[in-house]
Order: structure tokens, then sequence, then C-alpha cells
């Protein structure tokens, strides 16, 4: 339905007002159609051939048996509130909204005119599911505007920054529209919606020229925003963000917009005070499932999520006695820091997260190593103009494997390493049947690695995104230990899992499989001052008694003190 229609039909609807016991004692005894308005957008359609009064005094006190619109709403409090939500929390909460109706002889005509037009998120039944085709139109627009790769990076940056798990609670717990149909001027281009409103927004530039950047906002909580800056010191670093008052009935009093163009917001995703902030808002709101997930747009998540591709191996040719960087290469294979590598081709279609495999190509092609891009590639200015690098981080374990079998190191065909390449699926498979059948030091892991056709071995499966950020944070060492032995580190919760808010690396420690073992039993524990505590039958482990936690290096990330402190008083017993 074209917007001109769509303003057709509502022009014969009262004015907004609000929706409350008053308002509806006022409605007209007779037949129509209501709209429920929230910030500006409709949510529900509704109709009635009886009385309006009648219709929406059901909406605010009839229970969920007379109203869907009530029982929407009251499933989506029971998530927030842990229990059944009451008749009376459900009519305040639509307190909250604004009502219009009009009366007609066929309510029913025009309700499905509007649902057509509007496709509101309380309806149940809606008149057909948009189509898939216009699904992908909506993506493909957006791909042939100038405006994708924006679009992309940006939404990437947040989701990374705020959005623990995103991979796992896309369309149940958060959404991402593509050009939505909400009508705002400047035109939209995607949103991140959770619960019932949006969190992260862009749009086109304001003032469209040629070299005009995509703009936005990201909604942060107001009180830990100022705990970290001052509005002096807000302005001097980020000078070009605009704050703005925001009403989301979902956020509560405490909130405020940030608003710039979409370098301006990168730069603020990447600044820790302000992650903060935007972490805040959004963790409580992560608890419950949205109610955008009908908008939700698969293809640009996929692209956002990097999901548009399968994880593929790559040949990486090394020489064996030595390489650009100084120093001997199988050390460097045996650093549990990522290094930076120069790519002569496949740069293009690298990716975070791809097998690398490095192959000596003379006399005879052999692998010596395999590790994983630690990012995508990216380029850097050299003497001579720029070059294509690669940050990879090496799995040690299996690189001494792969030495040691000598089946595994010699699937690679001779002639056939002149540059980075693809591993061919022969290869992939002789490599897998090679790995599996062959001795190994690390025979649970290698056996893991077969069944996910060679991949990381994630300690708690499910949890792979929590994990690798842990890895991240941690420097892939044991937050106790300091093992770096990566295959043998796990994700451990502090507070225990209740959902993706609780996949906060705040809300974690990497630790070793076995005192992951100890702490969760509560025989190893942290105290206030960060210092590791093991009781006496856990005699094994007195090494580590009051040694200092090992912390990531950036503030954000570090462990919360009063979920440490939760965990021994509940877990340990201690006080």
């Amino acid at each position: 339905m074209r917007d001109a229609a769509l303003d057709t039909l509502l022009a014969a609807f009262t004015e907004p007002l609000p929706f409350t016991r008053e308002t509806v004692a006022r409605a007209p005894l007779a037949p129509g159609a209501h709209v429920v308005i929230l910030h500006g957008e409709i949510v529900y359609v509704g109709e009635t051939g009886r009385t309006l009064r009648e219709r929406l005094r059901a909406h605010l006190g009839g229970g969920r048996g007379s109203s869907v619109l009530h029982k929407q709403v009251g499933e989506m409090l029971d998530d927030d509130l842990g229990r059944q939500t009451t008749t009376a929390e459900v009519a305040a909460w639509l307190g909250r909204c604004e009502v219009r109706w009009r009366e007609t002889g066929d309510p029913k005509a025009l309700k499905d005119a509007l649902l057509t037009g509007l496709r509101p998120r309380f309806n149940r039944l809606l008149p057909g599911r948009p189509a898939v085709s216009d699904v992908a139109s909506r993506f493909d627009r957006l791909m042939d505007s100038p405006y994708f790769d924006a679009v992309v990076m940006a939404n990437r940056a947040y989701l990374d920054a705020v959005v623990p798990d995103a991979a796992t609670t896309e369309r149940e717990y958060w959404a991402l529209s593509c050009l939505p149909g909400t009508r705002t001027n400047p035109p939209r281009l995607s949103a991140v919606s959770m619960k019932t409103m949006e969190t992260f927004v862009l749009h086109e530039p304001a003032n469209p020229t040629r070299d005009a950047r995509v703009e936005g906002f990201l909604v942060v909580r107001s009180s830990v925003l100022v705990e970290h800056w001052t509005h002096a010191g807000l302005q001097t670093t980020h000078p070009a963000l605009t704050r703005w008052p925001s009403d989301y009935v979902d956020a509560g009093p405490d909130q405020e917009l940030l608003a710039g163009s979409v370098d301006d917001l990168l730069a603020a995703l990447a600044d820790d005070r302000i992650v903060l902030a935007a972490r805040a808002l959004t963790e409580p709101l992560l608890r419950s499932r949205t109610l955008h997930a009908r908008g939700h747009n698969q293809q640009l998540a996929d692209a956002v999520l990097r999901r548009h591709r399968g994880t593929t191996d790559w040949i990486f040719p090394v020489e064996e006695s030595g390489s650009e960087l100084s120093g001997d290469v199988r050390e460097l294979f045996h650093s549990h820091t990522p290094l930076d590598w120069r790519l002569s081709s496949g740069y293009h279609r690298m990716a975070a997260g791809d097998r690398i495999w490095a192959c000596a190509p003379e006399p005879a092609p052999r692998l010596v190593a395999s590790g994983i891009a630690w990012g995508d590639p990216y380029q850097r200015p050299t003497g001579s103009g720029l070059e294509w690098r690669v940050a990879i981080r090496w799995n040690a374990e299996l690189s001494r494997h792969l030495l040691g079998n000598d089946r595994a190191a010699h699937v690679v065909s001779a002639g056939s390493v002149r540059g980075v390449r693809e591993m061919r699926a022969w290869e992939l498979d002789g490599l897998t049947d090679a790995l599996g059948a062959g001795p190994s030091s690390e025979p649970d892991a290698l056996s893991e690695g077969r069944r996910r056709r060679l991949a990381e071995v994630t300690a708690r499966q499910g949890q792979a995104d929590f994990r690798r950020r842990l890895v991240e944070a941690y420097g892939g060492r044991c937050a106790v230990t300091g093992c770096d032995t990566e295959a043998a580190l796990q994700a451990a919760h502090i507070s225990p899992y209740d959902g993706p808010a609780t996949n906060r690396v705040t809300n974690g420690l990497l630790l070793r499989a076995d005192v992951h073992n100890l702490f969760d039993r509560g025989l190893i524990w942290v105290d206030d001052q960060l210092r590791v505590r093991v009781r006496e039958d856990a005699a094994h482990y007195a090494r580590w008694h009051g040694e200092e936690l090992r912390l990531p290096a950036r503030t954000v990330d570090r462990p919360d003190v009063a979920a440490l402190r939760a965990h021994r008083q509940k877990v340990a017993g201690m006080p």
C-alpha cells in the first residue's frame, strides 16, 4: 500500500488520545476500527462489529482470553517480571500508549486494509506474511545503494560491542530490520530492536550529497554515561556526537540518544565508556523476547554476522627456514598471540574465523602448522604502496601434531602451492582422515576436530561466541593458572547462565577445564581483592592460593566484583 493511501485511511480517525479508562469511557457506542500507537508507531489494529467502547475496555481490563492485544502485552511483561502479569499491570503499560478510532459500517475491511499497509507487531493474525521476494528486494535495494557497506560495518560494530551471543540470539531477543517501513525523514536504512524499542538506528544522510555519510543514533543509559563522562569531556573526545533525550517506554526514564554520522558512531562503539552505557541499557531488554521478529531481515543479519559464507580452509605457503618476520618460523607457530602475516592472494575472500594451514612448499609440499584468521584481511601502507595482511593465531597443539604425522603433513599435491589458495575438497578429506586416524598427543581434541571438520574445539558447545570473547579478553590464557593450551580452556560463568544477558565477558572467566570444574563446585573462588582462594581439600591446586587473578587488559572486560562475591557466598559458602 502506498503511503498516501494509508494516510487517507487514517485521516478519518480521531486524533491520538491517551489509552486510559477515561478516554475509553468517551469512545462511541458504535462499530468501528481502532489503532494503538507507541512512540508514533502503530503497534496494533483492531475492529469490532459491536461497540468501540466495549472493545477498548476489553483491551485494558478484559483479560487475556478476551483480547489479543492484552494477551500479547501480558506475555511480553511476563518475560520481564518472571511471573504472571496482572490485568492492572497490562493496563498501566497500555496507558503509556495512545489510541485512535473511526466509526464505520465495515470495520473488518478497514482493519484488513490497515494491516496490509502497517503490519503492526502486536497483531497475531495478518492477511498473509510478507513475500520472500519483498524481504529480498529490501536487501537487494540496500545492496544497490551507496550505503550498504556502512550499514553492515556499523551494525557489526554495534552487535560485537553490545550484544552477547548475537549469532544465537537473533530474531528471538533482538531483530535487525532492513529499509524498515517506519515513515521517517530522512528514510531509515536499518534498525536493531529489542523488546518493543529500537536501540541502534541508521538512516540516510539528512543532507545527501556525493560524499555524505550514513547517520544514526544509539540509545544508552544516561546514569552510566555521566558516571564516566562530564559533558565537556564527552564533547572534547567525541565532538561530533549529539546528545538527545529519549523516551522509549521499555528503557524507562534513564536513557538518552547519541547521534552522529556512521564514523562518529563507530568511534563511540570503540570507546569502552560509551559501550558500558549502551550495555547497561540493553542488558535488561535482552532478557525478554523482541516483538520485532516479524521485521527481521535474515539476509542483512547474515551479512552483518558473516554468515553469508561458510568457514573456509586456506593453504598459506611459508618458507620453513625463515620468513618475513624475524626468528624461527616454528617458534612463531607456537605463539599464543595473533601475528600479522602478509597475503599475496585470497584477501578479498578470506574472513575472520577461517582456518589457515601453513604449507612449506619445498622440496615437497607439507603442512607445518594450523591456525585461525583472527580478523578480516586489511591493508597496511608500506614504502612501495599498500599491502594486504591478516592476523593469524596459530594452534600450537595441532601444529605439533602435524609435524609428527607424516600422512597428514603430505596431503597437498606437489607443485600446487604457488600462493595463498583455498584447500581443495580432496585435500581436506585426506587431512581429516589422517588426523582422525593418526596418533595424537591430544586425542580428544583431534577427535572433536574431525567431527567439526577441523574447527577449533570449544569446551562448551552452544557458547562459542561467549568463549571467543573471553579468549580475546584474557589473551588466550587461563585467569588462574596462565595455561595457554587453547584446547583446554573453557568459558566459565560467574553467575549461572540465565539467558543471553548472562553471556557477558564481565560475567565470565577463561579457565582451564579442571579449574573450571573446581570453580563451579566452590573449591576455588575469588576474593574482593581479586585474589584466588583454594579450599584445603583441593591441595593439589594450593600453589595458586593467594595469587592475583589474571585480568583482561581492557577495564570494560574485567570480571564483575559483585558477581564474584555472590559466587563466593552462594557456591563456595564463604563470607
